[in-house]
């Protein structure tokens, strides 16, 4: 079973043989599309707290990320080295009341890009995993723990988390952590391409 240090918070249990594999993406590098200015930066994703909005049962404005003209969401993510993903953790914590703002019902996710798609292209592109998220796959903590084909990610270096749209009609979607789970591999060497080989 992995630990978490005592100052990480986790929204869901991880699965036993299989660790919190978050530390490996490059957050510097990550890019975010279609995010509403006055909510938090893409970094906030990855941070190891307890959301505000669980913690102290209101949310700081920068503490989650939401969607802006529509409710949809492009997130690039690298990765350090070549990892295998086995399990994504997300929690969306929108608050009471809120009838305009949602959690992801329907969620493509594609690997190995160079760079991040747009809207277009993402729409246009057959997914390497569909994810469709009912009321009841989200936890107490508000977190949905969604099984991945492992086969199919075996050798990830890059991973795009499309956000298709939310759920009830919502006008926007809302991220507050995600977490990534599975197993880190040999980190890549800055300025050389990476040998594909055996790495298992």
């Amino acid at each position: 079973m992995s630990v978490l240090s005592d100052d990480s918070w986790a929204g869901a249990e991880i699965p036993r043989g299989y660790d919190d594999i978050s530390d490996q993406v490059e957050t510097r590098n990550c890019e975010l599309l279609n995010a509403d200015e006055n909510a938090g930066s893409v970094q906030v994703l990855f941070d190891k707290a307890e959301p505000s909005a669980l913690k102290y049962g209101k949310s700081s404005s920068k503490d989650f990320v939401q969607s802006g003209a529509d409710d949809q969401l492009l997130l690039f993510i690298p990765f350090q080295s070549s990892v295998k993903l086995h399990t994504l953790q997300i929690t969306s914590l929108p608050e009471d009341g809120q009838q305009d703002v949602s959690r992801p019902e329907v969620i493509h996710l594609y690997i190995n890009r160079p760079r991040n798609m747009d809207f277009g292209e993402a729409e246009d592109t057959d997914p390497t995993q569909a994810i469709t998220l009912s009321p009841g796959d989200w936890n107490a903590e508000g977190t949905a723990n969604i099984s991945l084909r492992f086969v199919k990610f075996q050798k990830t270096t890059t991973l795009i988390l499309f956000v298709h749209h939310g759920s009830d009609g919502a006008d926007a979607v809302r991220l507050d952590r995600v977490r990534l789970i599975g197993e880190a591999g040999t980190r890549r060497e800055m300025g050389k391409l990476q040998k594909v080989g055996d790495d298992e």
